[in-house]
């Protein structure tokens, strides 16, 4: 009819009997819902990005290895030449932020990789008796793939001739 106003939609105000209501705008729901589908999943991008979603280093640090070896060379300098490694070489995404932590209750070497504010991987270096040393992959963020560059990059320290780090002249 038309003198009757459009439809509405009524909140109840249970507190004191009342209603607030909103004029009923087809176009306006339509618009609303189509800019919700579009920056829905932009936001969950710029949280992936900004490390919101990824894991923390302690996350990380629970979680089991998936990739475990030992090697016949001192943890120590196995773990420094891996972190320069790390470090310096060239990675698809960009160079991590990479960070060595020496525990104080035993012998062992975590380095931890970073990009974006997300742990991309730990990696522990603990020595076994006869001078080796058992390596731990874990993964954080897996989008990046870094597991097989990290472990080849632990695997050419351990090599005989790996005595010295990237940077050493």
């Amino acid at each position: 009819m038309p003198g009757n106003p459009p439809p509405s939609r009524c909140l109840a105000l249970f507190d004191c009997n009342q209603r607030i209501c909103i004029p009923h705008n087809p176009v306006g729901e339509y618009v609303g819902h189509h800019a919700l589908m579009i920056f829905t999943p932009l936001f969950i991008l710029l949280l992936l990005l900004s490390g919101c979603l990824g894991k923390s280093q302690g996350e990380v640090r629970v979680v089991p290895p998936s990739k475990t070896e030992t090697f016949q060379r001192p943890y120590d300098q196995l773990a420094a030449c891996a972190k320069a490694y790390i470090e310096t070489d060239s990675w698809t995404f960009g160079q991590p932020t990479v960070r060595s932590t020496h525990e104080t209750a035993r012998p062992l070497i975590r380095v931890n990789a970073s990009y974006l504010g997300s742990t991309l991987f730990e990696v522990t270096f603990e020595p076994i008796p006869a001078v080796m040393t058992l390596v731990e992959y874990r993964h954080g963020y897996d989008g990046y793939d870094t597991q097989d560059h990290t472990w080849a990059i632990i695997e050419r320290c351990a090599q005989p001739l790996a005595l010295t780090s990237p940077t050493a002249p």
